[in-house]
């Protein structure tokens, strides 16, 4: 979402959904995963969510959300 300036914010890669397969990933480590975004000249500031769901050690289906702000 677009919050200081004008334009469409597009995702040029991947494709939406997205699903990521990343296998065990022990408590405390992380898994960086890159979209490319193509962000008009005019656009200085925008929103960014994500959302998903994991299955936790113990089988437990889990969903989680993060969102942040974009400053260019």
């Amino acid at each position: 979402m677009t919050t200081k300036g004008s334009g469409k914010i597009t995702v040029v890669w991947p494709a939406f959904p997205m699903t990521i397969g990343i296998g065990n990933l022990d408590a405390g480590a992380s898994q960086t995963i890159r979209i490319a975004l193509k962000v008009p000249a005019h656009v200085t500031q925008f929103g960014l969510a994500e959302g998903g769901d994991y299955v936790s050690v113990k089988g437990a289906l889990n969903l989680f959300a993060v969102a942040q702000t974009v400053t260019s």
